[in-house]
């Protein structure tokens, strides 16, 4: 015997129903229960008084404190895009774990650097040596 496969069912026009499956229709019943649970409107014919709006408590104990930025550095401050250009320079495997580990070794004395920055410290270092 062989065996039977069903018919594929066609999509074609379906959209997002192929998807999600068709709309199922409710029953009075059920359309009754969800209009029962929705909110009863608000008559907004007049305008509430401030008197009767009564104050939120606050429940926890923690005060809210607003945030404020740590100052930072002018060391550790990257200058600003438009005072930099995108330049690409070879250098050997060697020195970029150096470059790395020097890095790394003040990332440990908490200052946030990365290696383009190390990099033009090391020129600005050269050019203090040439003139």
């Amino acid at each position: 015997m062989a065996d039977k496969k069903s018919k594929r069912v066609s999509m074609q026009g379906m959209g997002a129903d192929a998807f999600f499956g068709l709309p199922v229709e409710k029953t009075e019943q059920e359309e009754t229960i969800e209009e029962e649970q929705l909110p009863a409107k608000q008559d907004t014919s007049t305008p509430a008084s401030q008197e009767a709006i009564q104050p939120v408590k606050q429940e926890s104990a923690m005060p809210v404190t607003p945030y404020t930025a740590l100052p930072v550095s002018q060391q550790s401050r990257t200058p600003a895009k438009q005072d930099l250009i995108k330049a690409t320079y070879y250098i050997r495997p060697e020195q970029d774990i150096k470059l790395e580990q020097i890095r790394l070794q003040r990332r440990l004395k908490g200052e946030r650097i990365d290696k383009s920055a190390l990099v033009r410290e090391a020129i600005d270092k050269l050019i203090e040596e040439t003139n």
